[in-house]
C-alpha cells in the first residue's frame, strides 16, 4: 500500500489541477479513504484471524450481489433473471467453497461398479 501510495502520489502531483480541490472534494476524499477503506480493512481482518485466509476470502464473492442489490434500492434498476441466475450461482459457489454444502447431490458421485 506504501509503494501504490507513492506511485499514485506521483501521478497526483504531475497533474495537479489549475485551481485548488474544494474542501468538500477533500473531506469527501478523506471520508472514502478513511471511513470506508481503513474501517472495512480492520473489519476484514476479523474474519481471516476467526475463520482463516481461506474462508474470509469468500466474502469478497458476494460484492457482486451487493452491487445489484443497492442498484435495484437506490438506482431503481430492474433486475433481470440473468442477474438473479447469476447471483445464485455466486450464492452456490459460495456455499460450496466455506463448505456450507458438503457438494451438490448426483453431480461427482463415484460410480460402484
Amino acid at each position: 500500500m506504501t509503494a501504490a501510495t507513492i506511485v499514485l502520489l506521483t501521478f497526483a502531483l504531475l497533474w495537479w489541477p489549475a485551481s485548488a480541490p474544494s474542501t468538500h472534494a477533500w473531506s469527501a476524499m478523506l471520508g472514502l479513504g478513511i471511513a470506508c477503506t481503513g474501517v472495512s480493512y480492520m473489519l476484514f481482518f476479523h474474519p481471516i484471524t476467526v475463520t482463516g485466509p481461506a474462508r474470509a476470502i469468500t466474502v469478497t464473492f458476494v460484492i457482486p450481489i451487493f452491487g445489484i442489490l443497492w442498484d435495484a434500492m437506490f438506482l431503481a434498476k430492474r433486475l433481470s433473471a440473468g442477474m438473479a441466475v447469476a447471483c445464485a450461482i455466486v450464492l452456490i459457489g459460495t456455499a460450496l467453497a466455506t463448505g456450507v454444502v458438503k457438494r451438490v447431490p448426483r453431480i461427482g458421485a463415484r460410480r460402484t461398479e
